[in-house]
């Protein structure tokens, strides 16, 4: 089978490829390595298929396909932008510049964003007194590549943690008001609002408030009758 010059690039080459992860919907926009000298023709491909291409600085650019309107090139600075992505954008990109097959590609992912998630208790009959229940940080995470889970108690700071983790009832969890947790991916944060710890227990302060009065002295005049 024959292999055009832009697949044997990326046989041969491809520890300089950089990989994008951009959200489903999104934007995104290419840029070739720095140039040194100004372009007079431009091609940029796309999975071996010809996606854009401009071959003099007085001409228009041609997409394709030729109906495609989420495409656009910068002739002057060579960056290759396409809006309202689609799965079928992801792939491998690279660009000829001046008849040379520039010496960096470009492995697009696209991914979905993460939703944002809630903080479940389990079991359901988790309880003050309960030795030991679980919190669970649930959102829909499919489709959005690798995800990392935070989570924070209180005004506390998010820390990087399970998915899932175990809660004790012990003096310090009893100090805990509410729990937080967030999930993210390359291309979006979302955190959940707070939940309520089964374990909490409020700590109630007393004032006793005393007032006190001091009788005015009793002033004594020797032969006057009080």
């Amino acid at each position: 089978m024959f292999l055009s010059l832009f697949s044997l690039f990326f046989i041969f080459f491809c520890s300089v490829c950089f990989v994008f992860y951009f959200a489903l919907g999104g934007n995104f926009t290419l840029k070739p390595a720095a140039l040194t000298s100004t372009i007079s023709s431009i091609t940029w491909k796309h999975n071996d298929n010809l996606l854009a291409e401009q071959l003099t600085s007085n001409s228009k650019p041609d997409y394709y396909p030729q109906n495609e309107v989420r495409i656009s090139l910068n002739f002057k600075t060579g960056e290759l932008s396409i809006i309202k992505l689609t799965e079928k954008d992801a792939g491998k990109y690279y660009v000829q510049i001046n008849t040379v097959i520039q010496n960096v590609g470009y492995q697009v992912k696209i991914i979905k964003r993460v939703t944002a998630p809630t903080v479940v208790v389990q079991p359901l009959a988790c309880s003050d007194t309960s030795t030991d229940c679980t919190v669970d940080c649930q959102g829909v995470v499919t489709g959005a590549g690798t995800v990392r889970y935070f989570w924070k108690e209180d005004d506390g700071d998010w820390k990087e943690s399970a998915k899932r983790k175990e809660i004790k009832n012990d003096a310090d969890m009893q100090t805990i008001k509410e729990f937080f947790c967030k999930v993210n991916n390359s291309v979006s944060d979302e955190e959940s609002l707070a939940t309520k710890n089964p374990f909490y227990k409020e700590t109630r302060s007393w004032c006793l408030l005393l007032i006190c009065f001091q009788p005015s002295p009793m002033e004594w005049t020797f032969g006057e009758k009080s």
